[in-house]
């Protein structure tokens, strides 16, 4: 386990987060709503070219980072949560940005806490047992190694690649006593961008790392996106990320099972409980 306080550098993103004051109860788990079966039939209806569990399947076994470190979005097995996990934060920011970071947090931990199992929490030291998702905000003039990070080669590459405001890493879980993540976010990209990546980015870590299906983002412009919130939100989830962690996070799927086994289960659970 690397260690994951960089000790001058992170104050002012870990008090935002601190004096929000949250616990993510994880709340119990109820079968698909009327208003989710009818927008899962309507996505169906949208969508000729795949159906509605296709696209959990490819959310939830969709992942950033390959096992060989290098290569990205490859095929893996079912990891969704099982224990209480925590945050820790590597990397400064100015009050204002550190607000939108602290506010979407906060946000993205109750909307996770209302379909999955684990609850996601904040603690100002965690253990060396504990499950986190370890958060690192890289400023434009650090390089990689300025971090502590469990993989610095796919952080480098991170860093060195423009077209990536953000990324989450999630490490194999299955029979793992820390489940452990990792959440890297850039620094200069804008108030609405970095809101969004907080969001999207602790939703992968929650074991749903792929995206949308032709979609490079949750909150990319669609009929089935969220709804505009007011600043420093600006972007809600949709009713689809919340079907699809509710799905993924039904009790008859288990972590280590395949992309074609999710699809399945996710297929009778929306058969029986939409009475399709």
């Amino acid at each position: 386990m690397v260690e994951l306080h960089r000790p001058s550098c992170v104050a002012s993103v870990r008090f935002l987060l601190l004096s929000a004051v949250v616990t993510a109860t994880a709340q119990e788990a109820n079968g698909l709503t009327p208003a989710e079966c009818r927008f899962v039939h309507e996505y169906n209806e949208h969508h000729s070219g795949h159906d509605f569990p296709f696209l959990v399947g490819h959310m939830a076994h969709t992942s950033e980072l390959c096992e060989d470190g290098k290569s990205i979005n490859c095929e893996i097995a079912l990891a969704r949560r099982e224990k209480p996990y925590f945050v820790t934060t590597d990397g400064a920011l100015p009050i204002d940005i550190a607000t939108i970071v602290g506010t979407n947090f906060v946000y993205t931990a109750e909307f996770l806490s209302a379909f999955t199992g684990p609850s996601l929490d904040l603690k100002p030291k965690v253990e060396k047992h504990e499950s986190i998702v370890h958060l690192i905000l890289i400023e434009a003039d650090e390089p990689a190694n300025a971090y502590s990070s469990a993989y610095p080669q796919f952080l480098e590459r991170f860093v060195a690649t423009e077209a990536w405001p953000c990324a989450a890493v999630n490490s194999v879980w299955q029979g793992e006593l820390v489940e452990y993540s990792e959440v890297w976010i850039k620094a200069d990209i804008g108030d609405i961008a970095m809101a969004n990546c907080i969001k999207e980015e602790f939703y992968n870590a929650s074991g749903v790392p792929g995206d949308p299906i032709g979609l490079a983002s949750l909150f990319s412009p669609t009929r089935f996106s969220g709804a505009a919130l007011d600043p420093p939100v600006y972007e809600g989830f949709s009713l689809r990320d919340g079907i699809v962690l509710r799905l993924v996070y039904d009790e008859r799927m288990k972590n280590g099972q395949s992309r074609s086994e999710t699809e399945r289960l996710a297929g009778e659970i929306i058969e029986t409980q939409c009475n399709y």
